[in-house]
């Protein structure tokens, strides 16, 4: 079981909101407390914790097993705790529905924090974020440009990337085979990203696929890689990928833009 706060913070439409609204509803009496996802729902946005962190107290109520929180108590550094390595399944509460599905793998300030659209539910299944054909293109580029080991097992790609100080969430955290999620739902997802953003405060934003920046930004881009002009989220700027199936020059000036981002971000 896992133990849910909820902010009274309405989503905004735009993705444009106050850090200070994810704080309002956290709560715990216990240090450690670690945040497994922030989850956009109807008028709320919904943060996860480790249960172990989270047991009920005097200064809460519990309603089936779930504790909602009257006062916050959360500091800092609970809020950017990083999970060691995987498997990174939990289950959260989405629309009513128990789902299982990937935790929230933060990144170090300043690092890069990579965003998806939704797990697959051949990655939930693993433990691990994006283990599908796409998924695995993903880590392989990765890989090219030594932001990963070249080595490194796709199993164990998003523990790698973690211990190089970056990170990876996604839109909406319900698990769909390969973009069968709505653009509507997607675009609920895009006031609790800019919340983790504020919160984690990554040197950069680097979207994996056009389709969840384009709705992250609210409008389209003309350029199919690099940095998306005029974006910023939470004060960082915003990077896309090459597309999966994008040419191979593109795809090696823009995986070369990703490594020296990386770089200047490290050094």
């Amino acid at each position: 079981m896992v133990y849910k706060t909820k902010t009274s913070a309405p989503k905004a439409s735009a993705g444009v909101t106050s850090a200070s609204l994810i704080f309002a509803g956290l709560a715990t009496a216990r240090t450690g407390a670690c945040v497994r996802a922030a989850v956009a729902s109807t008028g709320k946005v919904t943060v996860y914790l480790n249960k172990a962190s989270c047991l009920p107290t005097a200064d809460g109520c519990r309603r089936g097993g779930v504790r909602y929180a009257r006062r916050p108590m959360t500091t800092l550094d609970e809020l950017l705790f990083r999970p060691g390595p995987g498997p990174h399944r939990t289950t959260l509460t989405i629309d009513g529905r128990s789902v299982e599905t990937l935790a929230d793998l933060p990144p170090e300030r300043g690092g890069l924090l990579f965003v998806g659209l939704n797990p697959s539910l051949i990655s939930v299944a693993a433990g691990h974020y994006h283990q599908g054909n796409l998924g695995r293109r993903f880590w392989s580029r990765l890989g090219r440009i030594g932001i990963v080991p070249s080595d490194a097992t796709v199993e164990a790609a998003d523990d790698a990337l973690m211990a190089a100080g970056h990170g990876l969430t996604d839109l909406i955290k319900r698990p769909t085979p390969r973009d069968r999620a709505s653009d509507a739902e997607l675009t609920a997802g895009v006031g609790a990203l800019w919340q983790k953003i504020a919160l984690w405060r990554p040197g950069a934003v680097v979207f994996i696929y056009k389709r969840a920046a384009t709705i992250s930004a609210g409008r389209d881009f003309g350029a199919s890689w690099g940095q998306l002009d005029g974006v910023a989220m939470g004060g960082r700027p915003c990077f896309l990928m090459p597309g999966p199936y994008a040419a191979v020059e593109d795809v090696d000036e823009g995986l070369n833009l990703i490594r020296n981002l990386a770089k200047a971000l490290t050094d």
